[in-house]
């Protein structure tokens, strides 16, 4: 039977405003009322029949599709695959047109966009429209929920911004608003799409054969520019963005490929994958997933950036120099050195705004519902994660905070913040990273090729307070943000939810901090996973009779450090394959340079510690808390069997995150005690000694925990 797509999107798409007042409502809550289950489906329907209007009139694409047909995509569409398209009718075409040709900065380029006609004429271009609209993956609008990126890069390989936000609108008929029983106007919410900043989807999720289609009210626009270039075009952030040319920082945020990366054939990518190319499988004795080597290596970025309005208003400053004798005030040690000095002010100043890596506003944390349900009294314990900035030997602290339970109770991210009001203890409040383009400065994209800008409300400083009272804290660093390349590859925070298991593989010699033994290790980034032991359902599996040495990020302060690893056993199991490891530790010196890392000065950390084991082996301790339960001391007996358990190198799992404390196969391994200075690099090497030769390790996180947590009295989470 054909489903009337036009009756369900219209009954679908709304809720009463009544209904909603007074309530915190999310674009994935609206999502799912609207969308009880059921897509509109065309029997044997592909994009281009849906634009051609083949079986039902969609509207009119001709443009477009005589784009796609001039790119030579046509026969893609037409054919078996699994795409997304977001379709710009004619008039979105004419609107683009109109647009290049009165933004054109002389004649020829205002001549190309003449007509249809002209632009066909430069199959580039053509080519260039074309795949800025079709994903080669299927996205759905519960896919674009909140402020983000789309999980997927678009066929030119970038990707695209978004935001979904409910509108209010009113009830119409035959052009007259309709009252309601109290006389007011009737309104409704609708959900509305974002995209770069300036397109808006105008029909959503229709599905076809081969993939989806959504109807989109103007042609999406690509950035061409690096990000320096991109935020010179934002006249709201010229005194930063000043700042940012006169360090040569903008030459930095000009990288985008390393060219000596080498070529990596089709059988083991994901575009290889996509069209059953790729023929590679990763086996553990648990899954079976599929392998990817990413095709290209890339560099991005994420820049903070406080507006000129801000700086003029907080901390009147008005252009570069007065920028700079701020910079001086707080990195006085650089006052004298020039701007393009990495030691400089002024450069140590923009260097802590700066991540080599690209983070979307739902990237800074884990923001997918599975695994955020799964954080336990989110309202006292904010999601957090820590990311090396450009500034060296510096470290970023980047929490959200929530007042429920869900996404869409998170109050906002914050940068260097500790505690949370609940619990009366917000000794730094940290600064807030505002989501989006809002009120003035909506309307310029701030995602490029290579990256992406935030507003903040405040600069950022790596003083005194921030490293001595923000950091000072359990960090606990997840295994998949230890490498740049993990996040700008595509590799962390994919959530498996259905079709293929996918884990990204590394060449070694273009992994920034890791190095190891080529042919006996090999590592993955796994995807997210809200079924298994790990803390955020993240995972980095090393395997085999791996050598793998890890640089950690670095540390705040000078002092004492607890260094731990996760483990999860899953011992007893037909599917245990831990091995036996051997961790060692060093500190990086001059020398090191013109030594092979394998010939560094590696100190051994204790015996091998016996990954198949779980906490209840005697050489652990490990009891249950709940064992204790029925007993008047439990909350001494429980301590007790805690302190027994660091007696012996170990802890319990965190109880912040599902029932992990509650299982005897998960568990923390303390690795080393060791005093670390904040100006030096340290690193980590893991070496299988097992006499069988093989193992695997499930590593989800390392913990660096200063003396001042571990030993006064550290909560369990």
């Amino acid at each position: 039977m054909k489903i009337n797509k036009k009756l369900i999107r219209k009954s679908a798409m709304a809720l009463f405003a009544t209904a909603l007042i007074g309530l915190s409502v999310s674009c994935k809550d609206l999502w799912s009322e609207q969308h009880p289950g059921t897509y509109y489906t065309s029997t044997g329907e592909t994009i281009a029949d849906y634009l051609l209007g083949t079986q039902e009139n969609h509207g009119d694409f001709s443009d477009f599709v005589a784009i796609l047909q001039k790119a030579d995509l046509w026969g893609q569409v037409k054919t078996y695959g699994t795409y997304t398209c977001f379709a710009p009718d004619n008039n979105a075409m004419e609107e683009y047109f109109e647009w290049r040709r009165s933004t054109a900065t002389n004649d020829s380029i205002r001549n190309v966009f003449q007509s249809l006609e002209t632009v066909l004429q430069n199959r580039k271009l053509c080519d260039t429209i074309a795949r800025s609209h079709l994903f080669l993956e299927r996205m759905f609008a519960s896919d674009l929920s909140g402020t983000g990126v789309a999980p997927h890069p678009n066929m030119l390989d970038r990707y695209m911004s978004y935001t979904c936000y409910p509108d209010t609108v009113p009830v119409k008929e035959d052009g007259v608003v309709l009252k309601g029983a109290n006389g007011e106007d009737s309104t409704l919410i609708e959900l509305r799409y974002l995209l770069n900043q300036y397109t808006t989807i105008k029909e959503i999720d229709d599905t076809v054969v081969n993939g989806v289609v959504h109807t989109v009210y103007s042609v999406i626009r690509q950035s061409n520019d690096f990000l320096s270039d991109l935020m010179a075009q934002n006249p709201n952030i010229s005194i930063f963005t000043s700042a940012i040319f006169a360090t040569h920082l903008r030459d930095t945020l000009r990288k985008y490929w390393d060219d000596t990366y080498p070529e990596v054939g089709a059988e083991w990518t994901l575009n290889g994958l996509t069209y059953g190319q790729n023929t590679h499988k990763h086996t553990t004795s648990v899954e079976t997933d599929w392998e990817v080597i990413p095709e290209k290596r890339e560099f991005k970025f994420t820049v903070f950036i406080v507006p000129d309005s801000v700086l003029e208003a907080d901390y009147n400053i008005h252009n570069v120099d007065e920028l700079r004798e701020y910079a001086k005030t707080v990195y006085p040690e650089g006052k004298d050195l020039d701007d393009v000095d990495r030691g400089s002010s002024l450069n140590k100043l923009l260097s802590y705004h700066i991540l080599p890596c690209w983070l979307s506003y739902d990237q800074f944390n884990t923001s997918q519902d599975a695994l955020i349900k799964k954080h336990n009294d989110k309202e006292t314990l904010d999601i957090e994660d820590f990311y090396e900035t450009l500034m060296p030997h510096s470290i970023m602290r980047i929490s959200s905070a929530y007042k429920g339970s869900s996404k869409s109770d998170r109050i906002g991210i914050f940068i260097n913040r500790k505690g949370t009001t609940k619990n009366k203890n917000l000794v730094a409040p940290g600064i807030k990273i505002v989501e989006g383009l809002q009120g003035e400065y909506k309307g310029y994209n701030k995602i490029c090729k290579n990256g992406e800008y935030h507003f903040i409300e405040k600069l950022l400083v790596y003083d005194d307070f921030t490293r001595n009272t923000a950091l000072q804290c359990r960090m606990r660093i997840m295994a998949n943000t230890l490498s740049p390349d993990f996040i700008n590859s595509g590799g962390r925070g994919r959530l498996y939810t259905d079709g293929k298991r996918i884990v990204y593989k590394y060449l070694n010699g273009y992994c920034t901090n890791f190095e190891w033994v080529d042919k006996q290790t090999e590592f993955y980034v796994r995807y997210r996973d809200a079924g298994f032991g790990t803390f955020n359902g993240d995972e980095m599996t090393v395997m085999y009779s791996y050598d793998i040495a890890i640089k950690l990020p670095p540390v705040p302060s000078d002092g004492n450090y607890e260094i731990r690893m996760w483990n999860n056993a899953i011992s007893g199991s037909q599917s245990a394959d831990r091995g036996i490891v051997q961790y060692y530790f060093h500190q990086t010196v001059p020398a090191d340079k013109e030594l092979g890392w394998r010939n560094w000065n590696w100190i051994p950390e204790g015996i091998p510690v016996d990954l198949r084991i779980n906490g209840e082996d005697s050489r652990i301790g490990w009891v249950k808390d709940s064992e204790y339960e029925q007993n008047e001391d439990k909350d001494a007996l429980i301590e007790a069997n805690d302190r027994g358990m660091r007696n012996r190198g170990y802890m319990k799992a965190p109880d912040s995150y599902g029932d992990l404390r509650g299982s005897a196969d998960c568990y923390r391994i303390i690795v080393a005690n060791e005093y670390m200075r904040a100006s030096t690099d340290y690193w980590i090497r893991i070496r299988q000694v097992y006499s069988g030769g093989t193992g695997v390790n499930p590593f989800s996180f390392i913990e660096m925990v200063p003396k001042s947590v571990y030993e006064n009295n550290e909560d369990k989470h």
